[in-house]
């Protein structure tokens, strides 16, 4: 990511497209991912004040009966504490929450899914800009939901028989509805990433050789502040994309009990680390879980996670402001008329008003 001043020189027309362009739309992806991060902010506060009380608590330890079984406890109630994703809280508060992060994250689903199809229904004809919005809208969703670390996206959510009421009818219905969820998930990372490549080789390497940028008032160009790689850009979004997709496509479609054993692989690897390293592998191996977890997903400090994606979120709501502030005298007749397409998901989004009323008057 780098900042630069924008290629004035671009002169495109650019077709209107309020289903896509229009301010309602924008409005809407940019506050449901701000709103998804801060709440998300609650659940990231009490994993760091358990993780605070934890580390602690191995300041005082006070067993010792050997240095190695000392060094180990200490090791292993630090590791715990810095390598858990949001738990359910004894907090009534926090509780209700993390039940509406969980309606807002459904939003989110549905408002990417629909964004992917809507830029993917235009695949021939939609303009570079436009393309790019959805791109963006895209990253505000996905960014802001793997923030919220919601509970069905948790492997071990749908092995926990507390997760589910007693009856095999209730519990049949607690697994459509976490399988469900994840199959939508699926479905739009996987749309997501080939609309990755369509736009990569689009703007980059299907132009006939000699054609510039800006080639004349008809060109491809738009004005964006964004001059990092295309390619990094595409290698770094795109794979991690590709590797959440495999683990949660083997996760949902295929059995892995193995991953619900009392000892895991990971366990036992972290058990060896820590008798041959201690610290040091401790140290490297936390700071690579942590960087795997941002750059696609996974089990990692929930409040470190939560800062990088407030960083990237600011920096996705720069991109669309910038983006379409930049190019508005480019755009025919402007996109600021609204209809139908810009309405529907402001007010899908002030449906959260009734389910925070239902969720914080129970």
């Amino acid at each position: 990511m780098s900042l630069e001043a924008p290629d004035y020189g671009c002169s495109a027309h650019i077709t209107t497209d309020n289903e896509i362009g229009g301010p309602g739309v924008a409005a809407s992806f940019i506050f449901v991912s701000w709103l998804t991060i801060i709440l998300a902010l609650f659940p990231a506060f009490q994993e760091a004040k358990k993780a605070t009380r934890q580390f602690n608590s191995w300041l005082g330890y006070r067993r010792q009966p050997s240095k190695t079984d000392a060094k180990r406890g200490a090791l292993q109630s630090t590791s715990h504490a810095l390598n858990s994703s949001p738990s359910p809280s004894s907090s009534p508060g926090i509780a209700k929450i993390i039940q509406l992060l969980g309606h807002v994250c459904d939003i989110q689903v549905v408002t990417g899914l629909a964004i992917m199809v809507a830029g993917l229904a235009q695949w021939t004809h939609i303009s570079y800009y436009h393309e790019q919005l959805v791109t963006l809208y895209f990253q505000l969703t996905l960014d802001s939901f793997w923030a919220a670390r919601i509970n069905y996206m948790d492997m071990r959510f749908i092995a926990d028989p507390s997760k589910t009421d007693n009856g095999t009818n209730n519990s049949w219905k607690h697994h459509m509805h976490i399988q469900t969820r994840r199959c939508a998930v699926l479905i739009t990372c996987v749309l997501a990433t080939i609309w990755q490549f369509r736009i990569y080789f689009r703007e980059n390497m299907s132009r006939p050789e000699g054609e510039s940028w800006n080639d004349g008032p008809s060109g491809p160009c738009y004005r964006y502040l964004d001059q990092s790689s295309p390619l990094f850009a595409l290698v770094f979004r795109a794979s991690g994309l590709i590797l959440f997709s495999f683990a949660l496509a083997t996760t949902t479609l295929l059995p892995v009990s193995w991953m619900h054993r009392p000892t895991m692989v990971f366990q036992q690897v972290g058990r060896t680390m820590e008798t041959l390293f201690t610290g040091l592998c401790l140290c490297i191996a936390f700071l690579l879980r942590q960087w795997l977890a941002v750059w696609s997903y996974g089990d990692g400090f929930y409040p470190l996670i939560w800062l990088v994606y407030f960083g990237l979120n600011v920096w996705n709501t720069l991109a669309v402001v910038s983006l379409m502030v930049l190019n508005h005298d480019l755009v025919d007749h402007g996109e600021f008329k609204w209809g139908f397409g810009q309405i529907l998901p402001l007010v899908l989004t002030l449906s959260l008003v009734f389910v925070a009323l239902d969720v914080f008057s129970r």
